[in-house]
């Protein structure tokens, strides 16, 4: 039998996902990069409520969590655009270059956060 405050855990725990996944689209690489920034920001933030066990090293995890969350947002918002008009206001070739390599940026580094450290956040 499931304690009360498990099952309101669990039950708090589905409400958000639920309103976080209600608006999505099917086909929506977003949707991928909301529910993964969701969850590592509250896997980040029950580690530094509550700690993963004795000898691990917490404050390097939630770090690690935190860049990724930073990362995942930069890349939801799209911020590259203001980025790029701010020093090309012209909006020319080398504006779209700086895009392109400002994604590629982001993607790479979560791409390699994530495959490196992912696993040694959940054991």
């Amino acid at each position: 039998m499931m304690s009360p405050r498990v099952f309101l855990w669990r039950l708090r725990r589905a409400w958000s996902m639920l309103r976080l996944y209600w608006g999505t689209e099917d086909c929506d690489w977003s949707t991928i990069a909301e529910l993964m920034r969701h969850q590592i920001r509250r896997t980040r933030l029950h580690i530094e409520a509550c700690g993963i066990a004795p000898g691990v090293d917490d404050d390097k995890h939630c770090r690690q969590m935190l860049i990724t969350e930073h990362l995942l947002t930069r890349i939801l918002d799209e911020t590259y655009y203001d980025i790029a008009e701010a020093r090309y206001p012209e909006k020319g070739k080398h504006w779209a270059q700086m895009i392109s390599s400002l994604e590629k940026q982001d993607m790479d580094m979560l791409s390699k956060t994530l495959n490196k450290h992912l696993q040694s956040w959940w054991d």
